[in-house]
């Protein structure tokens, strides 16, 4: 049965129009889908399971009916990173870790927010390593809720202004920590978000055990171009253009948001986010990958 991904809507007070879209995705899916996986930061900021924000509270109400439909699976991100216990029992999702090895239709996939391969950036790894740590969210969620708002906005602020002064691709994931988690995991297809450059690569390297065996094909070694660019450029890149922020991308027509990809053999890596008020959504089925765009009004 096909399964559904989603990832960084960054959903707050301040976007209605966000949490609108992602309302009327969930609300119109078709029966088909069998599960739906959100791979973090689907909200901006998260202090809590107690928050009682008319946003949080609309964000549980919208998930609790989507559950009733279907399984719904999320990932803490490094915005939603206080998703707890309460939240899954309020909402009927199930929590999963970072990353997750799941089955579509008979194909190991990997899945994960992404921040964590973004390696080439060592101060915000350093930071999220106290984030995601369990004595520090611990003291966090002791605080009351005033409080915790607070340290919320301080905290986005700090990251805010740090990004402003970091190199774009620093910020991208690294090859070798896509090709090393990949390999660990004995996967041909990894899904997930965090860098906002959706796109879907196919990238080089070592076979996977499934592809020794003859399980999946293989496609032809791509050029180091595009192995780490956002797409297959038709010449060989530049130096700069390997090393730089991955390229615009140009708003998609109708025809491209609705069209389905061709099928795709050999080692993929799909990247999720949102991007100029378009949300990017990935639907697994029997081996295709469909990779579109939902409207953020």
């Amino acid at each position: 049965m096909p399964a559904l991904f989603i990832s960084d809507l960054h959903i707050d007070a301040t976007r209605p129009h966000i949490l609108a879209g992602w309302q009327r995705l969930l609300a119109t899916l078709s029966d088909d889908i069998d599960a739906l996986y959100i791979l973090g930061d689907l909200v901006e900021v998260w202090v809590g399971d107690d928050d009682d924000d008319a946003t949080a509270v609309a964000i549980r109400d919208t998930l609790h009916r989507a559950a009733e439909r279907r399984a719904v699976h999320v990932m803490h991100g490094n915005r939603d990173f206080l998703f707890g216990d309460r939240f899954a029992a309020d909402t009927g999702v199930t929590l999963l870790e970072d990353p997750a090895v799941i089955d579509v239709d008979g194909e190991r996939v990997l899945i994960a927010h992404g921040d964590a391969y973004c390696t080439r950036d060592v101060a915000y790894q350093q930071a999220r390593k106290q984030l995601r740590s369990k004595a520090w969210q611990d003291a966090v969620l002791a605080m009351g809720l005033t409080e915790r708002r607070a340290l919320a906005a301080g905290l986005r602020a700090r990251s805010i202004a740090a990004n402003e002064n970091k190199a774009a691709n620093i910020m991208d994931v690294t090859p070798e920590a896509v090709d090393a988690a990949m390999d660990a995991a004995d996967v041909n297809l990894m899904v997930h978000g965090h860098t906002h450059r959706p796109a879907i690569h196919v990238l080089g390297g070592e076979p996977s055990a499934g592809e020794r065996e003859g399980l999946a094909p293989r496609k032809k070694q791509p050029s180091a171009g595009e192995r780490e660019g956002p797409a297959p450029r038709k010449k060989e890149p530049s130096a700069g253009e390997r090393e730089g922020p991955a390229p615009r991308m140009k708003e998609p027509s109708a025809g491209e948001r609705e069209g389905p990809a061709p099928r795709m053999e050999g080692r993929r890596r799909i990247v999720l986010g949102d991007w100029h008020r378009c949300g990017w959504k990935l639907t697994l089925a029997s081996g295709e990958a469909d990779l579109s765009c939902f409207a953020l009004p």
